[in-house]
């Protein structure tokens, strides 16, 4: 959230705290008791395993903190889970960014809304108290950790929406940022029924034994994501700095990227999907390093030696991409973000839906980008023909489904030119 904050969304901030603050003293008097031993332990695992939380692309991060609090609830009572939900507020990342007060009362409210309704309808359900995986209680475990899930990600999809210039609608923000993270949440519930089961047979040694795989294999994930930045930030400096030498191109993968979000996101691609595309967008061009600015810079028609040359940084890319470890997943967008839904494009003259989604999405904001920035050979197109060049290309050069998608982002103001 930006430190500016408009009063609508300042109003929502204060009613989810209100929110989660009344759940809170409902679920205190309606079940009452606190377990010492509970709160400290699972306290204790909350407050490690969401500190090494693997950030989400947008808003919110992925940790296993969600299985400790949902089997503390199950074991302990919706009153301590609630609490030590709160210990979540204590994440160093945010204290360090020096977050604004109102996330810390957004996110106090949601956990408690979150954590509070998950053991309402748990208690509600499970009459009996026990927990043993029969009738009743696996009931109450489904229905309450897919509530937990959808408070959780649904209440932060309403501040998104309300906290982006954009304005787009909270389910559609839940959709693109949120939905794909559901089978993740079913493995959540699954590990915190386990942690519960041993807990109650073992005590709080078993939390130990259960807890630190699932703490080592996050804190080996959040590790491995960082060095995949590190790797990907490294590459894309370079390809902005091969961009700067060349006044036409300066920015050229910067805005490709966005077209292709913009054109991802309004073919419903989930998060995963979209940073790939993004960062395909950001590397399509690497191969271009190898080819000299006489050809690329040539005012006049290419000679078909030149052509050969020009078109070969399509493979070049793809082979750079495809040598690093982490640029793998986007080596095959990249190589076939030149072929055309007709089968005249190149370098393998792949036609109709064997190209790619993903680089049937490239091709098309590759295209948009090269028609509306200046080349040595021509001046940029105004907006409008530039959409009508993509538009009569249609089943021609590029996938009917993506020409679609582009138009309806256009039409929304998506694809402002740069000046």
């Amino acid at each position: 959230m930006a430190q500016k904050i408009s009063g609508r969304l300042l109003a929502y901030i204060l009613s989810v705290f209100l929110a989660g603050l009344g759940i809170f003293l409902y679920v205190y008097q309606a079940y009452p008791g606190i377990s010492i031993e509970g709160a400290i332990a699972f306290g204790l695992l909350v407050l490690v395993t969401d500190n090494l939380a693997v950030m989400l692309p947008k808003a919110g991060a992925v940790s296993v903190a969600g299985s400790i609090l949902m089997a503390c609830l199950f074991v302990n009572g919706p009153v301590t889970a609630s609490l030590i939900s709160i210990l979540q507020l204590l994440h160093v990342a945010d204290f360090k960014n020096r977050e604004p007060w109102y996330k810390y009362l957004f996110n106090g409210g949601q956990f408690l809304l979150a954590v509070g309704i998950g053991g309402i309808i748990f208690k509600t359900i499970n009459r009996s108290g026990a927990f043993a995986l029969q009738g009743e209680v696996v009931l109450a475990v489904v229905l309450s950790c897919l509530a937990y899930f959808v408070i959780n990600t649904g209440l932060t999809a309403i501040a998104v929406s309300a906290s982006t210039p954009e304005r787009t609608s909270a389910i559609h923000t839940w959709l693109y940022n949120y939905a794909w993270l559901f089978p993740f949440h079913i493995l959540v519930s699954i590990v915190a029924v386990g942690i519960a089961l041993l807990y109650l047979r073992f005590g709080s040694v078993s939390l130990l034994f259960s807890t630190l795989p699932l703490i080592l294999t996050q804190y080996i994930w959040l590790l491995t994501l960082r060095e995949r930045k590190a790797v990907l930030d490294n590459i894309i400096n370079m390809v902005r700095i091969m961009e700067a030498k060349d006044v036409y191109t300066a920015g050229h993968s910067r805005r490709v990227a966005q077209y292709a979000e913009k054109i991802g996101r309004e073919l419903r691609l989930n998060e995963f999907e979209i940073d790939n595309l993004k960062n395909a967008a950001y590397l399509h061009d690497v191969g271009k390093i190898q080819i000299d600015l006489s050809v690329l810079n040539n005012e006049e028609q290419l000679s078909s030696e030149a052509r050969k040359i020009f078109q070969s940084h399509v493979t070049v890319s793809a082979e750079i991409t495809r040598s690093i470890v982490y640029t793998k997943s986007i080596s095959d967008i990249i190589w076939s973000h030149h072929e055309r839904y007709d089968g005249q494009g190149y370098p393998r003259g792949l036609k109709g839906d064997e190209i790619p989604i993903r680089a049937a999405i490239l091709s098309v904001a590759d295209s948009f980008d090269a028609m509306t920035t200046k080349r040595p050979y021509r001046d940029p197109f105004p907006l409008e023909k530039a959409v009508q060049e993509i538009e009569l290309n249609s089943g021609k050069m590029y996938h009917p489904a993506v020409v679609e998608a582009f138009l309806k982002s256009a039409q929304k103001g998506d694809f402002l030119i740069e000046e």
